[in-house]
């Protein structure tokens, strides 16, 4: 009972996200809401799946949209999408980083590295901006408008490419509540200490987070 007060008071008392808190797979939240009622795990389940279903805009090499596919089916290597970064920076200066997690679910091209702890597909009927504003929401539970700091299209070398991505920032403290199913436990680090580990440890990092620092940090109060 202990565990539950903590998780209600972690997420506000939103069901769908003390699923984050245990795990992505199903058949694990079905045996946990299993005493709490059918109900409560239909509810659970049936948000879990509105996310899965939203529509992306898919885009040719030239930024035209030439189609769409649900969240569930985007193809992170192949297909052409837009996509949302979001630098969070403390009042310090120091800029917020947390490892990308696994999942079953919508699977991570970078989990287990160092990455923003915002970061999202945006979906067809959003504006930069507004999908912005939803990820910090509902992975960080901060309620902010970021500031547009620019927008690029890159290609990694494994492949992968978004066509255009937009970059915002935010000024806050390091998160104390996060939705866990998408964001690693946050933490702070200077400047120097990044640039210091980017040369001592690349492999530490996303390709995500290393292209958007070396192209951005200039714009960044660090």
């Amino acid at each position: 009972m202990f565990i539950l007060h903590l998780l209600l008071w972690r997420t506000r008392g939103n069901v769908s996200e003390i699923i984050c808190h245990f795990s992505v797979e199903k058949t694990k939240v079905k045996n946990f809401f299993f005493t709490f009622g059918k109900e409560v795990y239909s509810r659970c389940m049936e948000e879990s799946k509105r996310h899965d279903n939203y529509l992306v805009s898919i885009l040719d090499s030239s930024g035209k949209i030439i189609g769409s596919k649900k969240r569930a089916e985007i193809d992170k290597l192949h297909d052409i999408y837009h996509g949302v970064f979001i630098f969070l920076i403390t009042p310090l200066g120091e800029l917020i980083i947390s490892k990308i997690p696994s999942r079953k679910d919508l699977p991570n091209l970078y989990a287990g590295k160092f990455g923003v702890p915002v970061a999202t597909i945006m979906r067809s009927d959003e504006t930069p901006l507004q999908a912005a504003k939803r990820a910090l929401k509902r992975e960080l539970y901060i309620d902010a408008t970021p500031t547009y700091i620019g927008e690029d299209i890159r290609t990694f070398p494994d492949g992968s490419t978004t066509y255009a991505t937009s970059y915002f920032l935010v000024v806050e403290d390091v998160p104390a509540k996060f939705s866990a199913i998408d964001v690693g436990a946050p933490r702070a680090t200077s400047a120097h200490e990044l640039i210091k580990d980017l040369v001592l440890h690349p492999d530490r990092y996303a390709p995500t987070l290393k292209a958007a620092w070396s192209e951005w940090h200039a714009r960044l109060p660090v």
